[in-house]
């Protein structure tokens, strides 16, 4: 399931980190495609290592976004390569919006632990949710980080993602 919003979710950056969910094991392989309009501008195979939050970076991939354009991705787990018909697909939409300057100065003062909620009062979906999942990737043992992570997935209606992560924190 994409971690994203059920409209066009925002960024301030032209390679934001795009993610998504998976309950379990995926068994085939996952294709990451992103459309600007009816054109595909990026397609990349992913390898799955574990269930849980998944993501692709952008900056890693070098492929930027063009502000004010409106982008759709998606992740296509491929059950039989032959019949791509069958394929499990999800994904969203993503614009990048450049940072006003008041955010700017905003984001250069906070400390790490400050940056989702400065994003996301901001509506900058996808820079709230990859600032606080960098967090999580950095300090593991943090739980209440997976709390914040989930209470942000529930305000937009992503209740599995968001209870994978409460049981994550109570364990």
């Amino acid at each position: 399931m994409p971690l994203a919003p059920d409209h066009v979710g925002l960024t301030t950056r032209s390679r934001p980190v795009l993610q998504w969910y998976a309950a379990g094991p995926l068994n085939g392989k996952l294709e990451f495609t992103l459309n600007e309009g009816q054109k595909t501008v990026m397609e990349t195979a992913l390898n799955p290592d574990k269930p849980g939050v998944q993501s692709l970076d952008l900056a890693r991939h070098r492929y930027s976004l063009k502000p004010g354009v409106e982008y759709e991705w998606r992740v296509a787990l491929i059950i039989d390569a032959e019949q791509r018909a069958a394929d499990l697909i999800a994904g969203g939409a993503v614009r990048y919006e450049p940072a006003s300057a008041e955010l700017q100065a905003q984001v250069k003062r906070a400390k790490p632990q400050e940056l989702p909620a400065i994003y996301a009062e901001a509506g900058q979906w996808y820079d709230a949710l990859a600032s606080l999942s960098a967090q999580i990737t950095a300090h593991p043992q943090e739980k209440a980080l997976r709390v914040q992570r989930a209470a942000l997935l529930e305000q937009v209606g992503l209740t599995e993602a968001a209870e994978s992560d409460r049981r994550a924190a109570a364990q």
